[in-house]
């Protein structure tokens, strides 16, 4: 009666140690790509990715110490600004 028990505890356990790193192996978090920079006077300009269905676009702003983060709108033939950040107060 006790190896059959222990078989079926061992044979749980691997089964649910298989099913949870199935389910880790799965989960992937969306990745963040960027292409090489282009420096351009006081700009340095940077193509990206996210989740490889979203392009962005960032222009680091040497002289005004801000980095702006750009998403092409293909639909209206523009680009929105999606975020901006003061370099001065994050490198603080």
């Amino acid at each position: 009666m006790k190896d059959t028990q222990n078989l079926t505890i061992v044979f749980l356990l691997v089964t649910a140690a298989v099913l949870a790193a199935i389910l880790v192996g799965t989960y992937a978090a969306p990745s963040a790509y960027a292409d090489s920079p282009y420096k351009g006077g006081d700009y340095v300009i940077a193509r990206g990715s996210w989740a490889e269905t979203l392009d962005i676009i960032y222009v680091l702003d040497i002289a005004a110490k801000k980095l702006n983060v750009y998403v092409p709108d293909v639909r209206n033939n523009r680009l929105d600004v999606r975020d901006t950040v003061n370099l001065e107060q994050a490198f603080r």
